[in-house]
């Protein structure tokens, strides 16, 4: 479950190393797994273009919290995890993700660019 003012991490190259939760953009609150959220940036790599205090839109794709299938199973990561996108909400900032595994409700989202950029779907 992802609230307003969590800390998550940002796993791709992006430049980003932290953001922090302003809103969930779904019908349903909390946030999960393959809901989009707008993060403001809190730490960041200087030698990149994204820098401190910026908004941007993002999906969650991973959470601490467990979250169930409708088969029954339970899933659970071990950090709060996104990936920055672009404005138009399909495509990431970044080229490389820093996870191997994605879950397969990002894939029914329809964000096919980061299933592809990642090794295994559970």
């Amino acid at each position: 479950m992802i609230f307003p003012e969590t800390l998550l991490y940002v796993l791709d190259n992006s430049g980003a190393r932290t953001a922090k939760c302003i809103k969930i953009l779904n019908n349903r609150f909390p946030g999960s797994i393959a809901d989009y959220a707008i993060v403001a940036i809190k730490r960041y790599n200087p030698k990149k273009k994204i820098k401190a205090s910026e908004l941007h839109l993002s999906v969650i794709i991973k959470s601490k919290f467990k979250f169930a299938r409708k088969t029954g199973q339970f899933f659970k990561c071990s950090t709060n995890g996104i990936v920055l996108l672009k404005q138009d909400g399909y495509l990431p900032i970044g080229n490389r993700l820093q996870t191997f595994f994605l879950f397969n409700e990002i894939r029914k989202k329809g964000l096919t660019k980061l299933v592809s950029l990642t090794y295994d779907i559970k």
